[in-house]
């Protein structure tokens, strides 16, 4: 028997239930990573998502080992040597 392929698009409360939180939770998870404004809030009952939305937010939430890595340190600005530098 073959087996079933994994579910490719999820609704909002499938998503919800997937991450284990409540749909609550999880607008206000979407509202916090994914969504930019008033209006793409107002869009998200309509909006399916695929596994790798899934994958990106289970790593914001820190439900994959390693998510809360902190960043890298910037890299040192670079300097000129003082030879560079225009003379006063």
């Amino acid at each position: 028997m073959a087996a079933k392929p994994p579910k490719e698009y999820f609704t909002p409360e499938e998503a919800a239930k997937v991450l284990g939180l409540s749909l609550d939770q999880f607008r206000v998870l979407v509202r916090k990573h994914i969504a930019r404004t008033d209006e793409d809030m107002a869009h998200v009952h309509d909006t399916v998502y695929h596994q790798s939305d899934l994958f990106v937010l289970r790593w914001v939430t820190g439900q994959y080992p390693g998510a809360n890595i902190e960043p890298a340190e910037p890299a040192p600005a670079e300097t000129k040597p003082e030879s560079a530098l225009p003379s006063l």
